[in-house]
Formats: C-alpha cells, sequence, structure tokens
C-alpha cells in the first residue's frame, strides 16, 4: 500500500507538469495561429493517459484507507476532471486548428479548477504533503 501512496504523491507533479505544458502548447497555438499538430494531439494522449493512471492510483488508496467525506469529495470532482480530459477531445477532432486550440485550453483551464477544488477538499495536513 506504501507504494501505492508514494506513487500518487509523486504523480501529481508529472500531472501538474503535463498540465501546464499543455497550457503553454495550446496558448501558444493559438496566439501564433499555428495548426493543431500531432505534438499537441500526443500531449494532450499523453496527459490523459498519465492523469488516468494517477486517477486509479486514488482509487486505490480510497479502497483500502476508507470511504471518508472529504476523500470522496476529492475522489468525485477527479473522476469528473479525469472523464473530460479523456471524452471531450476526441469530439473536437473536426474543427479548425483555432477552435481545438481554443477548447483545448478551454477544457485544461477547467481540469485545473478542478484538480484544485479536489485537492482543497482534502485536510490541510495532507494537501501538499510530500511521502518519502
Amino acid at each position: 500500500m506504501e507504494i501505492v501512496r508514494l506513487l500518487h504523491s509523486w504523480g501529481r507533479w508529472v500531472v501538474l507538469a503535463l498540465l501546464v505544458l499543455a497550457l503553454l502548447k495550446f496558448v501558444l497555438g493559438l496566439v501564433q495561429k499555428k495548426p493543431f499538430d500531432k505534438t499537441s494531439e500526443t500531449l494532450m494522449k499523453v496527459f490523459s493517459a498519465v492523469f488516468g493512471v494517477q486517477f486509479l492510483l486514488g482509487l486505490g488508496m480510497l479502497a483500502t484507507l476508507g470511504f471518508e467525506r472529504y476523500r470522496m469529495e476529492h475522489g468525485f470532482a477527479m473522476l469528473v476532471a479525469v472523464a473530460l480530459a479523456g471524452l471531450l477531445p476526441r469530439r473536437w477532432r473536426a474543427l479548425p486548428d483555432a477552435k481545438r486550440h481554443r477548447n483545448h485550453l478551454l477544457l485544461m483551464l477547467l481540469i485545473l479548477a478542478l484538480i484544485a477544488v479536489a485537492i482543497l477538499r482534502l485536510p490541510a495536513e495532507i494537501q501538499w504533503r510530500f511521502l518519502t
């Protein structure tokens, strides 16, 4: 169980780094009027996959640590964020590049807000604790 807690604790930084990288990519794509290229597509897929693994690690922790209210609230907000990250980009494949960049940018901002809400649902002593 400790390995799951450790992976979940450190995995959040990977998710956050990918999210920030995606935000930068989509802002630059929108401002510079670049095409929505394979790199943008791959970045979104990698983010979605890593975020999904992070969510599964969290489910494992939830199942073993218990279903306290704050854990359930955290998990629900993360479920919504993971679902949005995995489902919405597929609907935008036929859109023009500018709209795809805009939609992906707004999606990543929404996911960032959901992550912030989910983290704030946790008790202060474990919100940003590093497990080693």
